[in-house]
């Protein structure tokens, strides 16, 4: 069935304009890139996991809203920034 499938679209491919071709290959290019850079991570997070380096693979962050509106946490040292106060706590 899929052969069938991927016959007709070439046919329809063939029926493009050279242009289109052109388009329509850099298109394909782009979505075989990005799904190889994916399982590439994909393979990472799964070898992390083995080895127990990671407890559990998360998703990525798709829905940013919770993050929108985040206010910094203001801290107690005379007005000193967060990397301020670390490096003197540190001394």
């Amino acid at each position: 069935m899929a052969s069938v499938v991927l016959e007709e679209i070439l046919e329809e491919v063939k029926a493009l304009s050279p242009g289109d071709q052109r388009a329509l290959r850099e298109a394909l290019d782009h979505l075989l890139k990005s799904t190889s850079s994916q399982s590439k991570e994909t393979e990472l997070e799964r070898k992390l996991l083995e080895k127990g380096l990671v407890k559990k693979i998360t998703p990525p962050v798709t829905d940013l809203t919770p993050y929108q509106n985040r206010k910094p946490v203001q801290l107690k040292g005379k007005g000193k920034t967060a990397s301020e106060l670390i490096i003197e706590d540190r001394q």
